[in-house]
């Protein structure tokens, strides 16, 4: 008890405020993303969002009562989410062509199940590795938002949960990871199209057009390991609903005020 107050003390990050920040950081970033995307650092200050909000997923996983109502309600807002999601970012009422953050955390949530209830009461972590591998390529394949980085990345704050040296030590090379795929991605494009245009000796001399910095700013969403580090494990003010309803709110506000105010 003495060794959990003493790693606690100076710690005042309650789920609350967590949940303040990580909202408040992913309203400018999609304020950037559909009204300014010639200014990067609304969408720079965006990258601490996800972190954050991976981790309050992985701990509300640990705390909850009921796991399997916790994922059936992240489904159930996930479905609610798509058609806002798809009205601000695509301009259309639906379109499957990429899917909202929810259900990226349903189903980590859907792993975090197999683990919880065959995994560790058989001793079996295989069960566990394999549940979060098909779950991450489920994700990959829907195209939902960070798709199976997005997935483990709520895994390793979950499974990692004690262990703070591996718990952000793999947390930053999974977010370095994703703008190494958006780069894998842009040679994928240019090589495509000078192949096209009979050019494909020009892209190899030319790699360095791979090297776009907007790629990588996603690693700047390590700067939100030190939010997450001073978490004292208290949950605070509660609004639970708030905070669900927030999302889905917050993106038909945008995609009402792009498409017919803009």
């Amino acid at each position: 008890m003495m060794i959990c107050e003493y790693k606690r003390k100076g710690r005042d990050m309650s789920t609350f405020w967590l949940k303040i920040i990580a909202i408040t950081t992913m309203v400018i970033d999609h304020t950037g993303a559909v009204f300014f995307p010639e200014y990067p650092v609304l969408r720079m200050i965006g990258r601490l969002a996800f972190p954050i909000f991976a981790f309050l997923i992985a701990e509300g996983a640990y705390h909850t009562k009921d796991l399997k109502k916790y994922m059936w309600r992240m489904l159930g807002f996930a479905l609610l989410t798509e058609i806002p999601f798809d009205f601000a970012f695509e301009g259309q009422w639906l379109n499957w062509g990429h899917q909202n953050v929810m259900w990226t955390f349903f189903l980590a949530l859907a792993a975090i199940y197999f683990d919880q209830k065959y995994a560790r009461p058989k001793g079996q972590p295989v069960i566990f590795v394999v549940a979060a591998g098909v779950t991450a390529m489920a994700a990959a394949y829907a195209k939902t938002d960070y798709g199976a980085i997005g997935v483990l990345l709520v895994l390793v704050f979950y499974h990692f949960r004690q262990q703070p040296v591996l718990k952000f030590s793999c947390a930053g090379l999974l977010m370095a990871s994703f703008g190494l795929e958006y780069t894998f991605l842009r040679m994928q494009f240019l090589h495509s199209y000078y192949m096209e245009m009979g050019k494909e000796q020009q892209f190899w001399q030319n790699w360095q057009r791979c090297l776009v910095i907007s790629d990588h700013i996603q690693f700047l969403a390590c700067l939100s390991f030190p939010l997450i580090g001073w978490y004292n494990g208290q949950k605070g003010r509660s609004l639970q609903y708030f905070f669900y309803a927030f999302y889905p709110g917050h993106l038909l506000i945008i995609g009402m005020i792009a498409n017919y105010i803009k």
